[in-house]
């Protein structure tokens, strides 16, 4: 448990942390330098949530493989109850190579 807290949620926790400081600031200098080293370059056409959404999901691209395991891991219904519903998700593949549900 240790090694996970120490090797992805502390590493994560950090870069959402500088992308709040650089989109607050309005471009701090030591944010950016900490996000340049891990390659993550925030748009600058986008702001906000979209902004932090758009570099998490370049750094760390998860959609597909999160669909994957899902589909992997979860069994189908053994019957199907009258009145359920179902929801299912198509994985849209974007130009620059990312998807995304």
């Amino acid at each position: 448990a240790r090694g996970f807290r120490a090797m992805v949620l502390e590493p994560v926790s950090e870069v959402i942390i500088s992308l709040d400081e650089w989109g607050r600031s309005g471009g701090d200098d030591r944010a950016y330098q900490r996000l340049e080293k891990l390659g993550i370059i925030p748009s600058a056409v986008l702001e906000g949530n979209a902004r932090k959404h758009d570099a998490l999901e370049r750094w760390l691209p998860l959609a597909g493989s999160l669909l994957a395991a899902l589909i992997q891991c979860v069994p189908p219904p053994a019957a199907v109850v009258p009145g359920s519903r179902f929801y299912s998700a198509e994985v849209v593949h974007a130009a620059d190579g990312r998807t995304s549900f």
